[in-house]
Order: structure tokens, then sequence, then C-alpha cells
């Protein structure tokens, strides 16, 4: 079964521009993320650089994505994504 699969997705691979990814990198934000700062027991703030990791597929113009975004300066619990995107190129 997964080698079937397999040849199905590689024959696929070759008629359309799709595939898995892994992502990396560093984000600014405006202002502070609301959180909540567990010894206080208040609303607290994560302050920037955030760092991000995503992972997901392309296909096409389609991009499903899965990321986790948290202060790299800061202990937080970060934001989790599940994100669907449509790209529409200007050419």
């Amino acid at each position: 079964m997964k080698s079937t699969f397999a040849a199905i997705l590689l024959t696929l691979s070759n008629l359309v521009m799709a595939g898995p990814f892994i992502e990396a990198g560093l984000a600014v934000s405006d202002g502070c993320v609301t959180d909540f700062d567990e010894k206080t027991h208040a609303m607290g703030c994560s302050n920037n650089p955030f760092g991000l990791i995503a992972i997901g597929y392309a296909w096409e113009d389609f991009t499903l994505e899965l990321e986790h975004r948290s202060s790299l300066i800061e202990k937080d619990k970060g934001i989790n994504s599940v994100m669907v995107k449509y790209r529409i190129e200007l050419k």
C-alpha cells in the first residue's frame, strides 16, 4: 500500500509544481502579543523578536501550513496556526 501511494505521488509530482516544505524564520511585531503570565497570575506580554517554524505542503497556488510562533527572549506557549493559503502572482 505504501509503495502504491509513493508511486502515485511521484507520478503526480512530475505533472504539477507541488511538494512538502519546512520553513524557519524571524518575525517582528508592532507591539506585544498579550498572554497569561502563570507566575504572577496576570496578563503579560511576549515581546519581539519572534521565532517561527512551519511545515506544509504546496500545490500550484495553494498551500496548507502548520506554524508555531513564539517569543525568542521570553518563555511563552506561543501561537499555533493551521493555514490554508492561495497565492495570486502579479506578473
